[in-house]
């Protein structure tokens, strides 16, 4: 329903008042309809209620992590963070930063579908985790770099296989697990 019905009534409301100021950027629709105003309201209301949300989460994620100070110490430190992160420029690497987490996390669920699939089985996964194994797997932080490695040189438009950075950084980082616990198992007579 929403698709079907909700989606067409909501473009169709957005395109009378373009329609009628013959504008297609929408600060000038709100200022040719004589809702500059209103419209500043809103966006000024919508920032404050979705910055009074993130800091309250900030807030509560310090709360559970530094229990010794007081709820009040931690949001006013958030608050003067996050306010001096915003006066140093970081909405200048964010799309970057974006572009970098797009090429990091991909490889993860790459190597994480090979260990369910093809190393470990359902099975493994299944049962209670046991205490025996390591904490840590060199080989999947292995092909995780690799994937990322991968991915980072397709962004840069020296290698491309599938011309879409997570597609390779995926496809690279599970090949790479795959191949490096095949090649640890010992033959089979």
């Amino acid at each position: 329903l929403s698709l079907g019905i909700g989606l067409p009534c909501i473009l169709a409301a957005a395109a009378v008042p373009s329609l009628a100021t013959q504008e297609a950027d929408l600060v000038r629709i709100m200022l040719g309809l004589g809702l500059g105003v209103p419209a500043l309201c809103v966006i000024v209301f919508a920032t404050w209620t979705s910055n009074a949300n993130n800091l309250y989460s900030m807030s509560l994620g310090l709360a559970t992590i530094f229990e010794h100070f007081g709820k009040w110490q931690l949001t006013v430190a958030a608050g003067v963070a996050g306010t001096l992160v915003a006066i140093v420029g970081v909405t200048d690497v964010f799309i970057p930063f974006l572009l970098t987490l797009g090429i990091a996390i991909p490889p993860v669920a790459g190597i994480y579908l090979v260990d369910y699939f093809a190393v470990k089985g359902v099975r493994a996964y299944s049962e209670p985790a046991d205490s025996s194994g390591r904490a840590v797997n060199p080989t999947a932080f292995v092909a995780w770099f690799a994937g990322t490695a991968a991915g980072a040189v397709t962004a840069r438009g020296w290698l491309e296989v599938t011309q879409i950075p997570a597609c390779d950084s995926f496809v690279t980082a599970a090949v790479i697990y795959f191949l490096a616990h095949k090649l640890r198992q010992p033959a089979s007579v």
